[in-house]
């Protein structure tokens, strides 16, 4: 079996000689992590509009940087408090 790592701009399949010496290897959260990032549970996160994944993975598995969760996590849309009349 393949296994296929592709990112949403290129669609290719990472081969190991790419894989630089000293060059920080990148992070992706699953839906899952994404969530625990936040500290959110993935019912309520999947209400959300969600950024586009950074990479996808095996049969189609998305993946986020920790850049773009946080980006998105400081720009989503939050419940106004309204203050209750006395």
């Amino acid at each position: 079996m393949e296994n296929r790592l592709s990112t949403t701009t290129t669609e290719r399949t990472a081969m190991p000689e790419e894989i630089i010496p000293g060059r920080e290897v990148p992070h992706y959260l699953s839906l899952p992590q994404f969530a625990d990032r936040l500290g959110l549970k993935g019912d309520t996160l999947r209400k959300y509009k969600l950024p586009p994944r950074d990479i996808t993975w095996g049969d189609g598995f998305p993946g986020w940087s920790e850049k773009t969760i946080d980006e998105w996590d400081a720009n989503r849309p939050r419940k106004r408090r309204v203050p209750r009349p006395d």
